[in-house]
């Protein structure tokens, strides 16, 4: 069991370290959408400030839930945060392929 062990340890040290940078990319997003000039009017969908407070929650959840689900050993944690990973790449593939049979 002592494998298990070295690699239970090793998940959640890679998942703290992105809960780290999470945390980071959140703190930068809130500076930069207080620091940002008052009168400047930006669309929701164009505002990288908005986009680094988003993409920050969203990563600093499915990390914290990979440290509680390896710490835990928690089996529904760690699905979720396995499914969440794919859930990306799988449509990254789909809009990949869109567009290169429009391009075409």
């Amino acid at each position: 069991m002592r494998g298990y062990r070295g690699i239970k340890y090793t998940l959640f040290i890679c998942c703290y370290v992105f809960w780290v940078v999470s945390s980071a990319l959140i703190a930068v997003g809130i500076y930069a959408k207080i620091a940002k000039e008052k009168d400047v009017v930006d669309t929701l969908t164009a505002d990288p400030a908005l986009l680094l407070i988003v993409v920050g929650s969203v990563m600093f959840l499915i990390t914290f839930l990979g440290c509680c689900g390896s710490l835990r050993n928690a089996t529904c944690l760690l699905k979720m945060v396995l499914h969440s990973g794919q859930i990306p790449i799988t449509l990254s593939k789909i809009l990949n392929y869109k567009l290169n049979v429009s391009c075409d």
